[in-house]
């Protein structure tokens, strides 16, 4: 069995109906809106967005190279929506899953993806009217399983 992602990145995400809706409801147990080690208002847009090293494209790249799953999980997950910052500094802080698929467990995609999100190299910061900024990314993953 082999697992193929497909990781849609945006900024913009909350403004598509139906998933703005799911990120409107969970965020709150991820990110509240000045949870960072700065104490700073997390922005979803900014003038300068912060920038992963090589761009999106190599952000895919590292992503789908390192999720991992398991092969013993008796369910099939086919989506999952994350979120985290990136602080003043570059670094990915606060990474959550949104809307899990169990209540009080992560699933073991659920898990990589989180561990992955968290072990991301440093970005160059987003600013805002010249002042870095922590800001959130939310992005969903599409996973398909096959042979």
């Amino acid at each position: 069995m082999r697992i193929t992602i497909t990781l849609l990145i945006g900024f913009l995400i909350a403004n598509i109906p139906l998933i703005g809706q799911i990120i409107d409801s969970d965020i709150n147990h991820c990110i509240p809106e000045t949870d960072t080690p700065q104490g700073k208002q997390v922005y979803r847009i900014t003038e300068n967005m912060p920038e992963y090293p090589g761009g999106e494209i190599e952000l895919r790249k590292f992503i789908t190279k390192n999720i991992v799953y398991s092969k013993n999980d008796s369910y099939i997950q086919s989506k999952a929506f994350f979120t985290f910052v990136i602080d003043t500094t570059g670094k990915v802080v606060n990474g959550c899953i949104l809307r899990p698929l169990f209540k009080d467990k992560l699933t073991s995609v659920e898990q990589s993806v989180l561990s992955v999100i968290e072990s991301l190299p440093d970005w160059k910061p987003g600013e805002q009217s010249g002042e870095k900024v922590p800001v959130r990314f939310i992005a969903p993953i599409n996973i398909q399983w096959g042979d």
